[in-house]
């Protein structure tokens, strides 16, 4: 997954000017073809997308392993037990 989430994020760097600024954060991962941050709604179509095309991969190779449809509500929360964890 996190490879995904690279290939993504270089290809966006390509396709538009990723010189967004919000808070004084830049170098968002989910930009659009304009060079925004993505709306939440166009950001889930696009993971529930990634989960579908990782899956059918996965039954290409025959393999037994299939991710279930999450949000990024969810990364964000894993995000934050792995940081208390460590």
């Amino acid at each position: 997954m996190k490879q995904i989430f690279e290939e993504l994020y270089s290809k966006n760097l390509n396709k538009a000017e990723n010189n967004i600024e919000i808070d004084n954060i830049s170098g968002f991962v989910f930009i659009n073809s304009y060079g925004n941050c993505m709306r939440r709604d166009n950001l889930y179509r696009a993971l529930k997308r990634l989960i579908t095309e990782f899956n059918k991969e996965q039954l290409k190779i025959k393999s037994n392993f299939q991710l279930t449809y999450f949000t990024c509500h969810v990364l964000r929360h894993t995000f934050a037990t792995r940081l208390v964890e460590n």
